[in-house]
């Protein structure tokens, strides 16, 4: 996943929604974008939704099926 680092997101498939299978996309205006966080000993990969340049929710890659590149 480390080539992908800083590319758009188009869709996440995640396989836990309320007990059944969910998929999440962007709303006008937003946009997902895939980051990774260095905490010292270990690595955490999460793709960020923005609204504009801010930041309004995040998703860790652990929880994620599937994700769909744009």
């Amino acid at each position: 996943m480390k080539d992908n680092y800083g590319r758009e997101v188009e869709e996440l498939w995640f396989c836990y929604v309320n007990g059944t299978d969910g998929v999440y996309r962007c709303a006008p205006g937003q946009k997902m974008i895939l980051h990774n966080e260095f905490h010292g000993q270990y690595d955490e990969d999460w793709v960020c939704i923005y609204e504009g340049d801010k930041e309004i929710m995040r998703y860790n890659t652990k929880f994620i099926a599937t994700i769909k590149w744009k």
